[in-house]
């Protein structure tokens, strides 16, 4: 994904078909290096994607840049969306990966939003979203019924993450009783709360490793 208008010329020209702009891009972008910022801390899902694409995007723009990535955390990816917008060169050498989110954080007027997600150009997408709540295997909450039936302590990042937000919409919704603990930096920090027994459970996207997946009790 890129941003807004000074990513928007690095999109044109990555998706230029003319030879002329292909020159262009080429000329520009021979010996730069590009940042790629991330906006979450190391070791979650989105630093994943994010430095999945950093290793191998330079070798698809012309003139075969140097593309590093680059942690902002911050407000849920807030931080480093607002960044790409207001601050951040408008000449193609800045790109970053957004959350999924951050057009309805915009459109619920969560605090922290300095962007607007419509005039951001995206250009990918990494890979489909599929939301799953869970709980570690130890949790004797094992299913959407036992939810409804007891408090079960869920760990989420910034309030306005879907980490947490769908957790208050299930228990508004569905009747369950989750106690929701927010606050946690990124996906990293909120495997290791499960492990250690701080939280049992959370929600995110069910692209976890096969490692910690084997662990977890899907809920919904």
């Amino acid at each position: 994904m890129l941003g807004r208008a000074a990513l928007l010329v690095a999109g044109l020209l990555l998706t230029a078909g003319g030879h002329e702009a292909r020159a262009d891009a080429a000329d520009f972008y021979r010996g730069r290096t590009v940042q790629f910022y991330i906006g979450s801390a190391p070791g979650g899902g989105y630093d994943f994607f994010g430095r999945m694409i950093a290793r191998h995007l330079g070798r698809f723009i012309p003139g075969k840049p140097n593309v590093v990535p680059v942690n902002m955390p911050g407000a849920g990816g807030l931080k480093m969306a607002g960044y790409l917008y207001t601050i951040a060169p408008r000449d193609g050498s800045a790109l970053g990966i957004l959350a999924q989110t951050a057009p309805l954080e915009q459109a619920f007027g969560a605090q922290g939003v300095q962007f607007d997600a419509a005039r951001f150009t995206y250009i990918g997408r990494v890979a489909p979203a599929v939301e799953v709540t869970y709980t570690w295997s130890t949790s004797p909450t094992r299913t959407l019924e036992d939810a409804r039936q007891r408090e079960t302590v869920m760990g989420g990042a910034s309030p306005d993450t879907n980490t947490v937000i769908y957790l208050n919409v299930l228990n508004a919704l569905a009747g369950t009783k989750f106690k929701i603990i927010s606050g946690y930096p990124g996906t990293a920090e909120l495997n290791v709360a499960l492990e250690r027994g701080e939280i049992k459970g959370t929600t995110k996207t069910w692209d976890e490793p096969p490692r910690v997946r084997r662990r977890l009790v899907s809920l919904s």
